[in-house]
């Protein structure tokens, strides 16, 4: 059975506690522009914010594995809607709890 979709959906909730409780507030999720998608769109007050939330149950920070080609991706479909910044959050879960990282301007 594939987890995958699940663990994303989760590590998204995560992150949108995370970002709620410094200001970030989500608008819009899971957001198909053309043939890419937007994890979360939010904003800050004054910002458009798209955030790329990555998941992982391995070693390591998951921010890790937005590779260049991702992040390339991730800021033209920003573009496309006009955000005025992205946002990267890791979310690892491990055995004894779960670690998110937040990085804010990523892009």
């Amino acid at each position: 059975m594939n987890h995958r979709p699940s663990l994303g959906r989760f590590g998204e909730s995560l992150a949108e506690w995370l970002l709620a409780q410094h200001g970030v507030l989500t608008r819009q999720r899971n957001i198909g522009i053309g043939s890419g998608e937007v994890d979360l769109v939010c904003s800050d007050g004054r910002a458009v914010v798209v955030v790329e939330v990555r998941t992982r149950r391995t070693a390591g920070d998951p921010i890790d594995a937005v590779d260049g080609r991702k992040r390339q991706q991730v800021a033209r479909l920003a573009a496309r809607i006009g955000a005025d910044r992205v946002d990267l959050v890791g979310v690892g879960l491990h055995r004894y709890g779960v670690d998110i990282h937040w990085v804010p301007d990523a892009l």
